[in-house]
């Protein structure tokens, strides 16, 4: 019987034996606007800047609303999640932009989206929007949950 050689559980780069530049580190960690560029020299893509700048979900009541339209949303629940968009409303909650227009410009959006994004103007609260917005209201819950998941969007109060 062989003996049992030992096998090494650190994973090396090539790089790292030659000497040579590392390659660009994963998705997700990549150096945020106050960090030096890349040592390839390379600037840190805006929209992956913006989109690693946000800050994670939260936990509060505008939050779990939200979650629970998405939720009614992928069960066919239209009404409910109607209702519980209506609910977050009640508090008068008002719809900003996470990222700047430069950014926006390079984000892929639907007709839906686009149009929602037009009556955010930064101080019109939730209601106003949901009134203004030429979409019918489940669209308007379907487009503003996207938004919010994709972290376009973000509702303060």
């Amino acid at each position: 019987m062989k003996a049992a050689t030992a096998v090494s559980t650190t994973l090396y780069h090539e790089s790292d034996r030659t000497g040579g530049v590392p390659p660009d580190p994963p998705s997700g960690t990549q150096p945020t606007a106050s960090a030096p560029r890349r040592a390839a020299g390379r600037p840190v893509d805006p929209v992956e800047e913006a989109l690693l700048a946000r800050g994670p979900w939260g936990v509060s009541s505008t939050d779990l609303g939200v979650r629970d339209a998405r939720q009614r949303l992928a069960f066919g629940d239209e009404e409910g999640a109607t209702a519980a968009l209506r609910l977050i409303a009640a508090g008068h909650p008002v719809l900003v932009t996470t990222v700047s227009p430069d950014v926006l410009d390079e984000i892929e959006l639907d007709r839906c989206a686009a149009l929602f994004l037009a009556h955010i103007d930064g101080r019109a609260d939730l209601s106003r929007v949901l009134g203004a917005c030429p979409l019918s209201p489940v669209e308007c819950v379907r487009t503003l949950c996207e938004l919010i998941e994709r972290r376009i969007v973000e509702i303060r109060r």
